[in-house]
């Protein structure tokens, strides 16, 4: 048996096409096969969806015994469309379950960081250097404590769990409040 495959866009199909296919019968293929691809590379975006041209074809070659049409080409892209979908959604899952668990276990353990460097720097010879370490180490603990407060509040809201408190604010009577408040410690520098 002699088949030929009649791939392309086909958007849409004409009768060109069907001219094209019935030659090729008549040059002696015992069939023909159309297979519509998803998109045509060449040809940048399709005017009808994949679907209705694949049925578009099915009706143009409903009357020729020596013709059939597959969907292999469609269906293989949404399988691939699928499977990619499908990771990038585990994958972020994974990120979203990473930073949540990653930012609960840091919690305690900086915390006690914490209370022990509060503790040691209290302990410290004022004005040492000693005192200078523990300050320092400290101050960096806290800002490990903010990054891990802000990783578990964005895994939470990644994942739907935060709860939003929406209120109106009047945006002049903050900004009245910020202009006073420049102008209390320009005081006297002649600041505009």
């Amino acid at each position: 048996m002699k088949v030929g495959i009649f791939g392309g866009s086909f958007d849409p199909p004409h009768l060109g096409h069907l001219e094209l296919a019935k030659a090729c019968v008549a040059h002696g293929l015992d069939l023909v096969l159309w297979v519509p691809n998803h998109q045509n590379p060449l040809k940048g975006k399709t005017i009808a969806s994949a679907q209705d041209r694949l049925e578009m074809v099915r009706l143009m070659i409903e009357d020729q015994p020596q013709m059939a049409v597959s969907d292999v080409e469609i269906t293989r892209l949404v399988r691939v469309l699928n499977g990619m979908m499908d990771r990038l959604e585990a994958s972020f899952r994974q990120a979203i379950r990473f930073s949540a668990d990653a930012s609960h276990e840091l919690k305690t353990p900086l915390a006690v960081m914490q209370g022990e460097l509060e503790n040691a720097l209290q302990a410290a010879e004022p004005g040492s250097p000693v005192q200078q370490v523990f300050g320092n180490l400290l101050e960096e603990t806290q800002r490990l404590k903010r990054i891990t407060r802000g990783l578990l509040l964005l895994s939470q809201a990644d994942a739907g769990q935060l709860q939003l408190a929406i209120e109106d604010v009047d945006l002049s009577a903050e900004l009245e409040g910020l202009i006073e408040d420049a102008r209390v410690l320009a005081g006297d520098s002649n600041l505009a």
